[in-house]
């Protein structure tokens, strides 16, 4: 049976480990909107409850993300620390060590209204997913569930509902600069850093007018003064912000192109990128009618996107045709806060998503966090793993890099440069 949803909040409070007494505590009540379609969300992956779509669970941990953005410790022992006394959790502070506190801040989503849903559809064989209010390339995770297991997965098309949220007096600004950064860059649902569950809330976006209200609202919470080094954990300082006048839909179309450029034909022909070829060269196997002509050699740019990443070869000869091959971060070398222990994932630092300002106008956005890259990634093919390193890194100098031949990289450009560069969106000072 599922849990029901809180529908008032608690009189009182457990206070923070290390406060001799408890803290003035406010609520509010926020009202929200979905700007664009959600899935998933439940406890169970890719489902929802289409009574009460948004799970005041995933809301609370979506938010500790976001929180944890605002901060400059390096010290991921005192990040930690200090999350926990916030958010809820083990923490070590003196004698209190790894004691369990309750977090202060208490949320409740209530009068979850005008929810309007639609199954996700197939083509007529089967085999493919149709037309669907949320764009083919975002669903394809879950296109094996639907149209081999024949799963019933629903998508919301409309929604709205309030946000109630109590939190102690003296931690407000940070509440709330973490509430608007939720509403602003992530959502609810499946996939919102590719701009599914993204919402309005009219009183949090009060004085955003225009892409400069963003920029500087990035600029006030992203601390300036503090070092723009990468940490193991994704933060605004630091951050690479991109704004422009797309729809999401035409956004995420224009994503789908650029992450699967190949040069024009009936069908398609070779990648304009460079990782099938790497590939070749690692493994030094190559079909006869593909040999590995790419100019940028071992490099595999696309992983800045997000790991892992699944490649197949479909042509005889070529690397483990035609089954599969990952390529992943090597866990020994990275430092990734909030990731599950011994997960091979990288979650992509990049959000792309719509923004709704104050004046109802949209915006299309790309938000790069500022997070440090593994410094070590594996590729698997078969039974053999080759090791990913330096200049075969997505970072690497690229003086000598092409990119593709239709856009080629500029001098030192950045992979995440480049990209907004293709969706014609405004690099923001």
């Amino acid at each position: 049976m599922k849990r029901p949803q809180i529908a008032d909040l608690p009189n009182t409070f457990d206070h923070c480990i290390g406060e001799d007494k408890p803290d003035a505590h406010l609520s509010q009540t926020f009202q929200f909107e979905l700007i664009t379609p959600m899935f998933g969300g439940d406890a169970k992956s890719w489902q929802l409850d289409i009574k009460n779509p948004v799970r005041t669970a995933s809301v609370k941990g979506s938010l500790r993300f976001w929180w944890r953005t605002l901060q400059n410790e390096s010290d991921i022992t005192k990040l930690l620390n200090a999350e926990n006394s916030l958010w809820g959790g083990n923490t070590n502070i003196g004698e209190e060590s790894n004691q369990s506190i309750k977090s202060p801040v208490s949320i409740a989503i209530i009068d979850q209204n005008e929810i309007v849903t639609t199954l996700i559809k197939t083509t007529q064989n089967g085999d493919r997913l149709g037309d669907n209010c949320i764009p083919k390339y975002i669903l394809f995770p879950i296109i094996q569930n639907v149209t081999q297991n024949n799963e019933e997965i629903n998508i919301v098309k409309k929604l709205s509902f309030k946000l109630l949220i109590s939190y102690p007096e003296n931690r407000q600004t940070e509440v709330l600069n973490t509430l608007k950064l939720w509403m602003l860059f992530g959502g609810v649902g499946a996939r919102t850093r590719r701009g599914t569950g993204s919402l309005y809330c009219e009183e949090l976006t009060k004085g955003l007018v225009s892409k400069a209200d963003i920029n500087n609202l990035l600029l006030d919470l992203g601390d300036a003064s503090k070092p723009k080094k990468r940490e193991g954990y994704p933060r605004l300082t630091g951050a690479k912000l991109f704004l422009g006048d797309a729809s999401w839909g035409k956004l995420i179309q224009d994503y789908e192109k650029y992450r699967q450029a190949r040069t024009p034909g009936n069908p398609p022909g070779r990648s304009y990128w460079p990782e099938p070829d790497a590939i070749r060269l690692i493994t030094t196997q190559a079909a006869p009618t593909h040999p590995p002509i790419h100019p940028d050699k071992k490099w595999f740019p696309r992983a800045a996107f997000g790991l892992p990443i699944f490649t197949k070869f479909k042509t005889c000869l070529d690397p483990h045709a035609p089954n599969q091959i990952e390529l992943e971060p090597d866990m020994n070398h990275i430092r990734n806060v909030g990731n599950s222990k011994g997960s091979a994932r990288f979650p992509s630092p990049m959000i792309l998503k719509t923004i709704r300002l104050a004046n109802r106008q949209t915006l299309s956005c790309c938000l790069v966090l500022n997070q440090q890259f593994p410094t070590k990634l594996k590729l698997k093919v078969g039974n053999t793993e080759h090791d990913i390193v330096g200049n075969m890194l997505p970072f690497a100098p690229n003086e000598q890099k092409t990119m593709r031949t239709d856009l080629p990289l500029q001098a030192n450009e950045c992979i995440y440069d480049h990209l907004a560069r293709s969706l014609g969106l405004e690099k923001m000072p």
